[in-house]
Parts: structure tokens; sequence; C-alpha cells
């Protein structure tokens, strides 16, 4: 019995850790230049 509880626990300290990870790698999503959004914006308007 205490095997079932054992491979339990560590099952569930596993999902908590991925999910953990995952909020902070979508957390992370960096930034740009003001350079690369003015470009970008005007190759949009180029190809209307």
């Amino acid at each position: 019995m205490w095997t079932v509880v054992g491979v339990g626990v560590v099952a569930v300290i596993a999902v908590v850790l991925a999910a953990t990870s995952r909020v902070g790698v979508q957390a992370d999503l960096g930034s740009v230049s003001d350079q690369w959004i003015a470009e970008h914006r005007l190759s949009q308007d180029t190809q209307r």
C-alpha cells in the first residue's frame, strides 16, 4: 500500500513541476525593438 501512495505522490509532484515550468516559458516571450516593429508594419503596408 505504501508503494502505491509513494508512486502517487511522485506523480503529483511531477505534474506540478511540469505545469509550473510551462507557465514560466509562456510568460517569458521576450521583446522586439522599435525598429523591427516599424519595419514589420512597413512590409505589411506594402503587401496591401
